[in-house]
């Protein structure tokens, strides 16, 4: 019997075990499994392959976004990406970053620099407009803003919450024009440092430094919002998707701990301690695994945590044992992890930023003794405080400036914005890194330096 007099039900059950290569050799046999390809396969393939992407990067058929993604997966299979500052140098500082599927925001001292993500289907080959920047208070290092994040807000994207060392913790409306940023609400806290920020749905969490965590309900501002207080400095958290587990880590024997949580607050004060380092320790950034990665629908059910002695942790909540399930480190710098991420190619790419050099750390979780590490542009000798990763790219920010390594092949460094202070130093210096041109990075397995191949247009 020919192929394609099979029911179309069995045709799709075969489809589903092909890889994209063999549906594309497929779909050259004849019409009719051209058709069923255009029809039905390519859109069930991107169902049953997501990736974790923010932003939109592709726009068209199922084929075409298919094919995308095909090629983004190779570029982080081969190391081949654009590494570039996004930002001129600053003052050093602890800054932050947030990304939403339309706006790139930057928190640094006293400003807030606001970057616009053209949309795939505008045709426009810029990736990220001139930023503009919005001075939220006068300068005053004790007045930093020390996290933020953007809120749900019926998509448009506009509202950031921002919190500062001081502990204000206030809600910001961008302007129709995006002109202005303009405070709409402040919430109670305790007058100690935020350390943390963490958004799901219609709450957020912020930690402080004393020790207490908020639950802030940021759609009623004159509520107010529930605490619990941990044993040590909270240097992070996550609230999961589902709102039920609160990811805090600390300092200590026993430094992260999941609580038990609803939208008004802990359920309990006794907490599920998950282990890690032998001797005591702190938990830096904890994330959850991304949709689409070998976990599947279980993804929020990860937890992924950098830790004091340089080790990137992942935990799955789902087993009864509560030690990690996968360690990753760097075997030539056992510098702490003061960021994570998850996303990248085949959604199955860890990411952390190192507390030295610049360094990002980079593994894919089916090839978890394949990694390798990146130095960021400009070979900063800072910390890695933020890191953001989707699909296709990596933003991430050091003490000095924001950058960003694109994996779509079809980018180049120009199509990022300028930085021409930062270009002229870079010429007198002859340091390319900052020029977009390439970056060094090398492999866990094999200590030989090695430059990104920067992707043909």
């Amino acid at each position: 019997m020919f192929l394609v007099f099979l029911p179309v039900e069995i045709l799709l059950a075969i489809c589903q075990d092909l890889e994209a290569q063999e549906l594309c050799t497929l779909a050259r046999t004849c019409r009719a499994l051209h058709h069923l390809m255009e029809n039905l396969v390519w859109s069930d393939y991107l169902i049953r392959h997501p990736r974790a992407s923010i932003t939109q990067r592709c726009a068209g058929s199922a084929r075409q976004i298919a094919a995308y993604n095909y090629l983004v997966d190779r570029s982080w299979s081969s190391r081949s990406y654009v590494a570039r500052a996004i930002t001129e140098s600053w003052p050093r500082m602890r800054p932050v970053l947030a990304l939403s599927p339309t706006r790139l925001a930057i928190g640094a001292g006293e400003q807030v620099m606001l970057f616009s993500v053209p949309d795939a289907a505008s045709g426009r080959r810029e990736q990220l407009t001139a930023p503009t920047t919005h001075r939220i208070h006068p300068r005053d290092s004790r007045r930093d803003i020390s996290a933020l994040c953007f809120l749900p807000d019926g998509e448009q994207h506009r509202t950031l919450l921002v919190a500062r060392v001081d502990g204000v913790v206030q809600r910001f409306q961008l302007s129709p024009d995006e002109r202005t940023l303009q405070p709409t609400a402040r919430f109670d806290h305790p007058a100690s440092g935020v350390l943390a920020l963490s958004v799901a749905e219609d709450t957020a969490v912020a930690a402080a430094r004393n020790g207490v965590i908020s639950f802030i309900p940021f759609r009623s501002p004159w509520t107010k919002p529930s605490t619990m207080t941990v044993h040590s400095k909270p240097w992070a958290v996550h609230l999961g998707p589902e709102r039920n587990r609160l990811a805090v880590g600390t300092v200590g024997l026993h430094p992260l701990n999941v609580y038990h949580v609803t939208p008004s607050g802990p359920i309990s004060t006794h907490p599920t301690v998950l282990g890690g380092a032998q001797r005591a320790s702190a938990v830096y950034d904890i994330c959850h695994a991304s949709e689409g990665s070998i976990w599947a629908s279980a993804s929020s059910d990860v937890l992924i945590s950098g830790w004091y002695d340089g080790v990137t942790r992942l935990h799955d909540l789902r087993q009864k044992g509560r030690t990690p399930c996968l360690s990753l480190h760097d075997p030539w710098d056992d510098s702490s992890v003061y960021s994570v991420a998850a996303g990248g190619g085949g959604s199955c790419h860890i990411a952390s930023g190192s507390s030295r050099h610049g360094i990002v750390r980079l593994w894919d979780v089916r090839q978890p003794k394949a990694g390798w590490s990146a130095f960021s542009p400009g070979k900063d000798a800072s910390p890695v405080y933020s890191i953001v990763m989707e699909s296709s790219r990596l933003f991430g920010i050091t003490e000095a400036r924001a950058f960003v390594m694109d994996f779509d092949p079809h980018v180049h460094h120009t199509d990022y914005p300028a930085t021409p202070i930062a270009e002229k130093v870079a010429r007198r210096e002859r340091d390319k890194s900052l020029l977009g041109e390439w970056t060094p990075h090398y492999l866990h397995g094999l200590m030989k330096l090695d430059t990104s191949r920067s992707p043909q247009r």
